[in-house]
């Protein structure tokens, strides 16, 4: 089951990772709310007319459908056919969910905007001086220690009420029941 969770999660982040970088490639309009204000500021990117603000809404109805709808795909043959409990599904979710981050994280943001850098990933205006020389984007992610130990902190909590379940015994008698 672990192995078909992360093969399937796989798949899905390279399907997100085209959904995305497609919307950022042909609709960045659309993404530019997510940006700092300076950055915003900057760009310069051209109000989209209302042909291009429908086609925007019916590429992201459409690709955010198929996208689910794989989800949903790999997860029905899986269970459809055998008693699943809640655990198992809910590991299968995560390894899939968590797949997705870790492709985001290391190939999307760091491999693709942060070292290869295309062009097409900078926002108009946003990628040079006003000398027209390149400059380093600031850094907009959060860095805050606290942040950081508060995500620890939960994670630890987690793996810890993982490991209280198991010891407990539950979920050895519900396997013993069946």
């Amino acid at each position: 089951m672990m192995l078909q969770a992360f093969i399937c999660g796989l798949i899905w982040s390279v399907m997100w990772s085209v959904y995305v970088f497609l919307i950022l490639k042909f609709y960045p309009f659309s993404m530019l709310h997510d940006y700092p204000k300076d950055i915003q500021a900057a760009a310069t990117i051209e109000k989209p007319s209302k042909a291009q603000e429908q086609a925007e809404k019916r590429f992201g109805a459409a690709g955010g459908l198929i996208i689910f709808g794989v989800l949903l795909a790999f997860g029905l043959p899986r269970f459809h056919s055998e008693q699943a409990s809640f655990l198992q599904v809910l590991q299968y979710i995560f390894i899939v969910a968590m797949t997705w981050n870790v492709v985001d994280l290391l190939v999307m943001d760091w491999l693709i905007v942060c070292t290869i850098t295309p062009e097409w990933i900078v926002i108009k205006g946003t990628g040079t001086n006003s000398a027209d020389e390149a400059v380093d984007l600031p850094q907009t992610g959060n860095n805050s220690m606290t942040d950081l130990l508060m995500v620890l902190s939960a994670v630890m909590s987690a793996v810890i009420g993982v490991f209280a379940v198991k010891i407990s015994g539950i979920v050895r008698r519900r396997e013993d029941k069946q």
